[in-house]
């Protein structure tokens, strides 16, 4: 195997997955739960730190209410047993937490079982996330991170299809727009892990029917969580978020 297969340690990889079903499930499941008339932070053992302290809820907490009520979900999960994928989600991220040395396969199956029970939930852009970061990314990865970097010297956000285009895929396959989705998302978990800008908020959809801000493009939904925000959160706070990366990417750039 090419030291370039997987451009993060497994480790690495974990911490961004996790960030990834953080977005998506917080507040998803406790707005569900709270739209049934549930107190979610009485599903959770007296020795969580969120009932002793008032910490901040995570991903661990996320799948405990879930397990505690599952009957919650199931207009969502249908027939589908969400407890398994909840052993095995919590099984990695424990190993993770207690710093213990992961493989790439563990990694690579912490992703796609995130994936499955995201895409479950109906939580579909964060799930297309996981499932680009389960296995290695494509050959495009590396000329799309050289293109990224010249567009941030230049302050220029482009259209994903434009982009497709400059990187000989073409704009109406569909293999190569997951290709072109894959490779944004492995650069963006790039970028988070290491305290960079992720230049893959700089690609943007083109819209059905004109700009969905009334002046420009947005990202992609499967990116949303760079934001730290779910792919259906209002548009309000999507477009905020997104005005304040880029005033923190150039104050001076002028984007429109």
């Amino acid at each position: 195997m090419s030291a370039f297969r997987f451009p993060l340690n497994p480790e690495a990889r974990i911490s961004v997955a996790l960030q990834i079903l953080k977005t998506a499930l917080l507040p998803f499941t406790t707005d569900q739960l709270r739209a049934q008339g549930l107190d979610p932070v009485t599903l959770l053992p007296p020795s969580s730190a969120v009932v002793k302290h008032g910490f901040e809820l995570d991903v661990r907490d996320a799948l405990r209410m879930i397990s505690a009520k599952p009957d919650a979900f199931s207009r969502l999960s249908a027939s589908a047993d969400l407890r398994p994928h909840i052993r095995q989600i919590s099984r990695l991220r424990d190993l993770w937490a207690h710093q213990q040395a992961l493989s790439e396969a563990e990694a690579s199956r912490f992703c796609k079982i995130g994936s499955q029970f995201l895409k479950v939930l109906g939580r579909h852009g964060e799930g297309a996330a996981l499932k680009a970061l389960a296995s290695e990314p494509p050959d495009c990865f590396l000329p799309l991170v050289s293109r990224l970097q010249d567009r941030t010297q230049r302050f220029e956000i482009i259209l994903s299809q434009d982009l497709m285009t400059e990187l000989d895929l073409d704009p109406d396959d569909h293999d190569d727009a997951l290709k072109l989705q894959k490779a944004l998302v492995w650069s963006a978990a790039a970028d988070f892990v290491c305290n960079r800008p992720a230049l893959a908020l700089l690609v943007c959809d083109e819209p059905d029917i004109g700009p969905r801000d009334g002046r420009r493009h947005l990202p992609a939904p499967a990116l949303c969580w760079l934001l730290g925000l779910a792919h259906d959160a209002p548009l309000a706070a999507i477009v905020s978020a997104y005005d304040d990366w880029l005033f923190q990417l150039d104050p001076h750039a002028g984007w429109t």
